[in-house]
């Protein structure tokens, strides 16, 4: 009979598998694993269950009470959602049936910055690393989505996106931003001069499909990988004075696009979310919403004079007061 050990890894490899053959990301996978690994030895150690197939509530409420307390609202729900799709894989649907709550984090500009940061950010990216930043900030890529564009994927006034997954999401296609065309005409300089660089040294060389390429010292052009995207950004980081990554610009976009009025199925369009409930996690509403929300509450409340029975919004009359 196998041991525990070799029992739990098991299940936690076949769930991998399985997610592999669905064309799950490398660094996915990892991330599961690391997950899956952490939440088997924090069980372990506090006397609770670890196999996914037995998990009860109470075991369920140990993760979400203990293991994951001190992580913030956001991560410790995304964290539960793996483990949910972990234990649903296995059979076991407990996580989905608790339907659980998750409190809202109610810190302001948290995974996002404000309108004002994000013109910084803008500012402070210079060369290759402006279209980088425009991609992320004002189209709303993913880093994936930057890396796998190609230069046959612009056309006119738009651009065709692969989603993310090892073989490619769900495919779709957004406008230009007004200053879209404009950063990539900045940016074909920058290939343009990498690509004669290269010819300079090989003159035979393969030019590659990808949008962002640079040469190397033998007179190779290459295609830029996530590692060099993330050192771009980190430069800009420093230069703006703003923590942020990847992440943070395409979630900007969302909530700048929620705050200039966009409704919010043409924001999950644009970001290529499957619904709009992965959307209004990334508009982050927070204190900041509410204040505005009770300030146009009191103005529409103060329009009402005493005594006055209509009419009323949406052409309604009634009673007065609210």
């Amino acid at each position: 009979m196998p041991s525990k050990e070799r029992r739990l890894g098991d299940l936690m490899n076949a769930f991998l598998e399985a997610n592999r053959k669905k064309g799950r990301a490398r660094v996915t996978l990892d991330d599961y694993r690391w997950l899956i690994l952490k939440t088997y030895r924090v069980m372990q150690e506090h006397g609770v269950e670890p196999n996914p197939q037995r998990w009860d509530e109470d075991a369920v409420h140990f993760l979400r009470n203990v293991a994951f307390a001190h992580l913030e609202p956001s991560v410790a729900r995304r964290q539960m959602a793996v483990l949910n799709t972990f234990a649903l894989f296995h059979g076991n649907p407990v996580i989905k049936e608790l339907n659980l709550e998750w409190p809202r984090d109610a810190r302001t500009h948290v995974d996002w910055l404000t309108p004002y940061q994000a013109m910084q950010v803008m500012e402070a990216a210079s060369g290759i690393e402006r279209i980088v930043v425009h991609l992320e900030l004002c189209l709303g890529l993913r880093r994936v989505e930057v890396l796998r564009l190609r230069v046959k994927d612009l056309g006119l006034g738009y651009v065709n996106v692969l989603g993310k997954g090892r073989q490619g999401g769900k495919p779709r296609t957004l406008a230009f931003h007004p200053r879209t065309l404009s950063e990539l005409s900045l940016y074909q300089e920058i290939r343009e001069a990498e690509i004669a660089r290269a010819r300079a040294r090989n003159p035979s060389v393969a030019v590659p499909e990808a949008l962002l390429i640079y040469s190397t010292a033998k007179g190779d052009l290459r295609a830029y990988q996530r590692t060099a995207v993330d050192k771009m950004l980190s430069k800009v980081s420093q230069k703006s004075g703003m923590k942020f990554t990847n992440h943070t610009l395409r979630r900007t976009f969302g909530r700048t696009a929620f705050l200039a009025g966009v409704p919010l199925e043409v924001i999950s369009s644009m970001l290529g979310h499957e619904d709009t409930k992965t959307t209004i996690l990334y508009l982050g509403l927070n204190m900041d919403d509410q204040t505005a929300a009770m300030s146009r509450i009191a103005e529409f409340q103060n329009a009402l004079k005493p005594g006055k029975t209509g009419p009323y919004p949406e052409g309604k009359s009634g009673q007065s007061g609210i």
